[in-house]
């Protein structure tokens, strides 16, 4: 269902898998018999035994509201009910210098122009494992993302001390 419904492949992958793990840990139920108090029950194990953040939870929450809504058809509790409190915590990044030391190791001028536009135009992975040369702007210093998180196209800042001459023009 999930592939006929244009899923990514690693969402399939990560709600199958969160779908096990919660029948793993009620091995004694059957799915139907799970409730909404189970599920926030497992969500609370989790976080207390193995620690993990929001995004397992709401991960877990997501893959629950699939399952119960179109596999196993029952009622079923929003799963925004399920998530923990948001946080507002401002991303770890690596200091100039840091970014200096790690591009001075990378000899490879393919490898450092790759991890030079990961880090520099905030793309994501699988965007950046995507990007074609007709994708950059060199005159509006941007960088087109298509099909990016969610298949949506969008706009990034390409630095300027990216386009040498050698590289991007």
């Amino acid at each position: 269902m999930l592939t006929a419904k244009h899923y990514n492949p690693r969402t399939i992958r990560n709600y199958t898998q969160e779908m096990r793990f919660i029948f793993a840990h009620y091995y004694d139920v059957l799915p139907a018999s799970l409730t909404s108090k189970d599920i926030i029950n497992y969500i609370n194990y989790i976080i207390k035994v193995h620690e993990v953040g929001r995004e397992k939870c709401h991960q877990v929450a997501q893959s629950c509201s699939f399952f119960y809504k179109h596999v196993m058809p029952s009622p079923f509790i929003v799963p925004s009910q399920f998530y923990p409190r948001k946080e507002h915590k401002l991303p770890k990044i690596f200091s100039i210098e840091q970014v200096q030391q790690l591009l001075a190791v990378v000899t490879n001028p393919k490898h450092r122009m790759m991890i030079s536009l990961f880090y520099g135009s905030g793309v994501r992975m699988n965007e950046l494992r995507n990007i074609k040369l007709c994708d950059i702007d060199s005159k509006s210093f941007q960088i087109k993302v298509v099909g990016g998180k969610g298949k949506k196209d969008r706009f990034t800042l390409l630095p300027k001390n990216l386009l040498d001459s050698k590289r991007l023009l």
